[in-house]
């Protein structure tokens, strides 16, 4: 019924909500916060790909991505 929607840009992200609504294709944006991001931190590597044990996965996914973006570009992923 709806695409998660993870954004750093809050205009971006409601661009993305209008677009949606204007084609009937919902989306419902998650959070992205530091404790989320916490959860991919390794004592091995530079990070994990993986959340743990199946919490907040989706949200996870999207920290892993946000690592990937250089600091101050608007970005938003739907998953």
């Amino acid at each position: 019924e709806y695409a998660g929607l993870f954004s750093n840009d809050d205009t971006l992200a409601q661009q993305l909500v209008d677009a949606g609504v204007a084609e009937n294709e919902k989306v419902w944006r998650f959070p992205l916060h530091e404790n989320y991001d916490k959860m991919i931190n390794s004592q091995i590597a530079d990070m994990k790909n993986v959340g743990t044990g199946g919490k907040a996965g989706s949200i996870t996914a999207a920290q892993f991505l946000a690592r990937f973006i250089r600091r101050g570009t608007p970005w938003a992923h739907l998953d």
